[in-house]
């Protein structure tokens, strides 16, 4: 038997722990409050754009991981994790714009880069399961360290030249547990294959 979770605790989990942890940012619509840089939005294009602003969508896989439910993921302590692994790809956005009496938006879109870059150096992002009225974490979310997890590039929208974008394509990885697992959960401490 195998417990799903889904994409959704994944997305919500993802987009929960990035407004905590990229400081800075706003979830609302305009005026930018005083104590903030930027606006947070998710799965643009479907929300307004406003600048400057860290927009995050999931793009997904064709395939998502593995299909073998019952693999051995690993070790907590001496107990093994069965499961499997899978992985999904989300594109963030940091999007800003020039106009007449602001030329910065290069800048700040690579200072928004970095901020995102950073916090995704974090290996433990808690994946939670919004289903339960308690919210408990029941694994982790994680960015590959290998080279190729993040692919970015700087872009000029062509249609308005002042738009200026900096665009992550983020390989995110998770575990889902199997039935046969006595924990019901993946801790930061467990030792994975």
């Amino acid at each position: 038997m195998h417990k799903f979770y889904g994409k959704e605790n994944l997305i919500a989990s993802l987009n929960y722990w990035l407004t905590n942890t990229v400081q800075g940012g706003f979830v609302g619509v305009p005026p930018l409050p005083a104590n903030a840089d930027f606006y947070w939005a998710f799965d643009f294009p479907i929300a307004p754009l406003h600048t400057p602003s860290i927009n995050v969508t999931e793009i997904g896989l064709f395939n998502s991981g593995e299909t073998a439910f019952d693999r051995l993921l690993g070790f907590d302590g001496n107990e093994p994790i069965y499961g499997t692994k899978n992985q999904t790809l989300v594109e963030i956005s940091c999007v800003d714009q020039d106009s007449s009496t602001y030329s910065s938006a290069a800048k700040k879109v690579r200072n928004l880069r970095d901020r995102v870059i950073g916090a995704l150096n974090d290996s433990h992002i808690p994946l939670v399961d919004y289903s339960n009225p308690s919210k408990p974490v029941i694994g982790y979310l994680w960015v590959d360290n290998n080279g190729n997890s993040i692919n970015e590039k700087f872009l000029v929208d062509s249609q308005n030249q002042n738009l200026k974008r900096y665009v992550l394509m983020v390989r995110i990885f998770w575990m889902e547990i199997s039935q046969r697992t006595k924990s019901t959960t993946i801790k930061s401490s467990s030792q994975i294959v």
